[in-house]
């Protein structure tokens, strides 16, 4: 473990540029640059994904009584958290994404990144975010891969910070 150091500056509390080297499930090994996100970047964009509204199972006289088991309702939840990780992803990423608008961008990453690199990206974000960047490094370094099942289920992640 490093040593603990002193604050001097504001400023170094900023997001900070980061290479994420990805071994592929094949082994080959590839470096994205990536810069962490502020709080306050990841809020707005959360919020341009807002989460569904379950389905209304029956009425009381109090209200109604929404129904968060069903299926629907349950497969929205995942599409609209899928829909957030991308959009980080594209935040963060320091590399030119194909297509002239952010739908366009959204939908190259969706169509055309490997599934297994795009749940590494979107770990390592989300671990800067809920664990302060300064532990990142020692985070990434933990990253087991999802035993989902797919294709991509090697993909492993370790950060460079820069």
């Amino acid at each position: 473990m490093s040593d603990i150091l002193d604050l001097t500056s504001f400023e170094e509390l900023a997001p900070m540029n980061v290479n994420v080297i990805v071994t592929l499930p094949e082994g080959r090994e590839v470096r994205i640059p990536l810069r962490t996100l502020t709080y306050w970047e990841i809020f707005q964009i959360e919020a341009k994904v807002p989460p569904p509204t379950p389905p209304v199972s029956h009425a009381t006289k109090d209200g109604p009584v929404f129904n968060f088991k069903d299926p629907g309702y349950l497969q929205a939840l995942q599409l609209a958290d899928i829909e957030r990780s991308y959009r980080r992803v594209l935040a963060a990423l320091r590399i030119e994404v194909p297509g002239a608008s952010e739908e366009e961008k959204l939908h190259a990453l969706k169509t055309r990144l490997d599934a297994g690199v795009m749940r590494q990206l979107n770990q390592v974000l989300m671990s800067s975010a809920m664990s302060g960047e300064a532990r990142i490094e020692a985070r990434a370094a933990t990253f087991q891969p999802d035993r989902t099942g797919g294709a991509s289920d090697g993909a492993r992640a370790r950060v460079e910070p820069l």
